[in-house]
């Protein structure tokens, strides 16, 4: 069955309720007063079938003092019924309300000309003029006009007619993504409890499903899912539902409230959109408060426009400052009003919401001019010049830029082949070309850094992965420093690394450095200095040359008469010495030989260093805990 939302529009009193009573024989004025003072007030819900088809219907008011409630109703619409009276023709809110369709993209349009019983055919004939030219004019170019009477049903079925024929060309698919409801009614029933509703935006829901109501994040649990009165186990995107939900009183939800799958999506109070000014618009500065109308809320926020003003017909990027936490995602279509009568003055979408903190107001102006009708390439690309590297494997990322996963896997294939982006190996990490190259920049100038403020010019490249966490995941620092290392601007020595300007060894002695360095690593019993000339068939001179460079880099330390350890070494000794100068206060050479799994030749000479150190106390032939066993080894002869 072909399924439709349809939203009146139109004037106050041009007969938008009478003619969904005609076409669906539902009075939608449910509300005492409404029906006392025949005018609607709030968003009325009905709906009807005819062939093969079902149209919801929503009846909006039509005073501009209730136009919150009518930009609720058409927020997520596929047919705008515009309803223009015959015998009065297109009056002030038949223009705001057309606008505001324009704006939200309803991509469907139909106006019916109703009282045709109050009107005569030329005074019909020149009102039909007046409407093409302002449905041209709002990019609904040849727009179909029935003209109906609702008093004496002239014309019903034809109007009925031609909302079917719309209806059969909606496309209907399944919405991929977290599922996502604004809610423009909550109520309760006896027995029952909280339900709400509203049109699904994206996904689907199922009985059992565990939901949050935003901007509260409170949790609550789907009870029972109602698709226009029938009982089903599951709605979609682009359908009517009411959903009766566990954990929540009705009163504690209100009108512009979001039900949205758990830890699925976050609210905002700062987010860059794009705005397009109305052709009459009065020009907006920078800082100015206006009303920001979306999805089935409404509330206030503060335009910044990065200094100067937007004038009438210009379409831009500005940045959002919101007086509460609202839910945006990119594409999300809006509307901004002044008070009083035709107070719509923009329409425009969300570009941006999420990710956006510690950047500043015209970084992200400039952020939201790229986003602006661009490729999901082109989005992909700004995000990482804004913020350098994308998880991909996060869920986040496809809300945040507004891309399906496997829409966003392409773009990211794509990037790869024409050199923008680069995947880093054997994970789901991307990141620009412009972000590789100024973090392979700046982790050069980082280690050259250490030698220019008398720091030791290698370090451990664990300490650079911790030193850079804030900057960039791990698994981009490991493979940019191995991109460096092969490009000669980063000399990698076993896990010592240093910046190639900080080192004047040429390329055979930094083989030779290596093979030391490799003879020292996590060994406890390492060879003397004097057996290195004969291990690497190189001059002795040589040899201590490179051993004293290795001390006074931090990488090693000299233990005294040619026995040198990694600080990491020492550690792991001094550690196990702790508990052993705990259980027992004095110990024996032997007993800590034991414990280290050394040999005497090696255990003598580096207890002597120990109590050298402060590490160890000698009394005798007993060694007891020195006032500096808890403190850390450091590099030095």
């Amino acid at each position: 069955m072909a399924y439709a939302i349809i939203g009146t529009a139109g004037h106050i009193d041009h007969g938008k309720t009478s003619l969904v009573q005609a076409l669906t024989g539902t009075n939608t004025d449910q509300l005492a007063e409404e029906q006392r003072r025949g005018m609607t007030l709030d968003l009325g819900f009905t709906w009807f079938d005819a062939a093969e088809h079902r149209m919801a219907v929503i009846d909006v008011p039509g005073h501009e003092k209730y136009i919150a409630n009518m930009l609720s109703g058409v927020a997520a619409i596929d047919i705008g019924l515009l309803v223009v009276a015959s015998n009065e023709g297109v009056a002030l809110q038949t223009r705001e309300h057309l606008a505001i369709l324009a704006s939200l993209r309803v991509p469907q349009l139909v106006v019916a000309m109703t009282k045709t019983d109050l009107s005569d055919e030329i005074t019909m004939e020149i009102i039909e003029e007046d409407i093409r030219e302002l449905t041209d004019h709002a990019g609904y170019s040849d727009v179909t006009i029935e003209r109906v009477s609702s008093q004496t049903g002239d014309g019903i079925d034809r109007l009925s007619a031609t909302l079917q024929l719309l209806t059969s060309k909606i496309p209907r698919f399944e919405s991929a993504g977290p599922f996502r409801m604004p809610i423009d009614r909550s109520f309760s029933v006896p027995g029952r409890g909280c339900v709400v509703a509203g049109t699904i935006w994206q996904g689907r829901v199922a009985s059992g499903d565990l939901m949050q109501i935003l901007p509260s994040e409170t949790a609550v649990r789907v009870r029972e899912v109602e698709v226009h009165g029938d009982t089903t186990k599951t709605a979609q995107a682009g359908f009517r539902t009411a959903l009766n939900l566990v954990g929540i009183s009705h009163s504690d939800i209100s009108r512009g409230c979001e039900l949205v799958a758990a830890d699925s999506f976050q609210t905002t109070q700062r987010c860059v959109v794009e705005i397009r000014m109305y052709d009459d618009a009065p020009e907006i500065t920078n800082g100015r408060t206006v009303r920001l109308h979306t999805a089935a809320g409404s509330g206030e926020v503060k335009v910044l426009t990065g200094g100067a003003s937007v004038s009438a017909g210009e379409n831009t990027a500005v940045v959002f400052k919101c007086e509460r936490a609202i839910l945006l995602t990119p594409g999300q279509p809006l509307l901004l009003r002044r008070p009083g009568a035709s107070g719509t003055f923009a329409g425009g979408q969300v570009l941006a919401s999420t990710g956006l903190a510690g950047q500043r107001t015209g970084t992200l102006i400039e952020f939201g001019k790229r986003l602006i009708d661009a490729s999901p390439v082109a989005v992909l690309n700004a995000w990482l010049n804004l913020c350098r590297v994308i998880d991909l494997s996060d869920p986040a990322v496809s809300v945040d830029l507004g891309i399906a996963q496997d829409v966003l896997e392409e773009c990211c294939c794509d990037g790869v082949r024409s050199g923008s982006i680069h995947r880093v190996p054997h994970s789901s990490v991307v990141i620009s070309e412009h972000g590789r190259e100024s973090l392979s920049q700046s982790i050069v100038q980082r280690l050259h850094g250490r030698s220019q403020d008398g720091k030791a010019a290698w370090t451990d490249d664990a300490s650079l992965v911790e030193e850079t966490r804030a900057v960039a995941p791990e698994a981009v620092i490991r493979w940019l420093l191995e991109e460096l290392v092969v490009a000669g601007h980063i000399i990698r020595l076993n896990r010592q690394i240093t910046a190639a300007s900080a080192m004047s060894l040429s390329a055979s002695q930094q083989a030779v450095f290596s093979s030391l360095l490799n003879r020292y690593d996590g060994k406890r019993q390492p060879p003397n200095a004097a057996a290195l000339p004969e291990l690497e068939k190189k001059p002795r001179k040589e040899t201590d040359s490179l051993i004293k460079l290795a001390v006074s880099q931090g990488m090693l330390v000299n233990l005294g008469d040619g026995w040198f350890l990694t600080p990491a070494v020492i550690e792991e000794l001094k550690s196990e010495l702790r508990p052993l100068f705990l259980e027992k206060s004095e110990r024996t050479i032997a007993e800590i030989r034991d414990v280290w799994g050394l040999t005497r030749k090696h255990v003598v000479p580096f207890l002597e260093c120990f109590d050298k150190r402060g590490f160890t106390r000698r009394s005798d032939n007993h060694r007891t805990a020195g006032p500096k066993l808890g403190e850390e080894a450091g590099g030095g002869q």
